[in-house]
């Protein structure tokens, strides 16, 4: 299969990040997740469906082990899913596509790909495997976060002392405050 090639310039591509990719980047505010995260609105068109954030809200608040392993509050969460909606276009797939089955191993990776569909998406970003080795659905690549951050990120992409405060997160928590 040949390597995803660069967007065109004009209009930048449409993306769908899975749950997968958005929890990484509220958790590790420093790592490539978040940075691609952050990249929405200036390299790219996010697109997220409600399944997609009630799966973020669900594993952030929910999930005892990661719970254990990094701290921070509810308000947090609810903040970061905020942020989420405004950089992000909501995309309307849970009821309205029904969908030939794709994913075997994990019927609801389907729903993403639905989403993926329904937004027109050029990439969908995840860290799921199953949805990984399908490596292309139809025109939608789909590809791990490292490789979507080189292609998504160019010359003029956005530095640290480049945002104001209201995107750069708040120091108390992971992830809060902007992508």
């Amino acid at each position: 299969m040949p390597p995803p090639t660069r967007p065109k310039r004009g209009r930048p591509p449409n993306v769908v990040l899975d749950s997968s990719v958005l929890v990484a980047a509220f958790l590790r505010r420093t790592g490539a997740n978040h940075r691609l995260l952050r990249l929405a609105g200036q390299r790219y068109r996010l697109f997220l469906t409600e399944r997609i954030l009630q799966e973020v809200e669900r594993t952030l608040l929910e999930s005892r082990k990661i719970r254990r392993k990094y701290r921070y509050r509810e308000e947090e969460v609810e903040a970061f899913l905020r942020v989420l909606r405004g950089v992000s276009e909501h995309v309307f797939a849970d009821e309205e596509l029904r969908i030939r089955p794709v994913v075997e191993r994990d019927p609801a990776d389907d729903w993403v790909l639905a989403g993926a569909r329904k937004a027109r998406a050029r990439y969908l970003v995840s860290k799921d495997r199953d949805l990984l080795a399908l490596h292309e659905v139809g025109r939608i690549r789909i590809l791990p976060t490292d490789e979507a951050l080189r292609l998504l990120q160019g010359p003029e992409a956005p530095s640290e002392e480049g945002l104001d405060a209201s995107q750069q997160g708040s120091a108390g928590g992971p992830g809060v405050g902007g992508p």
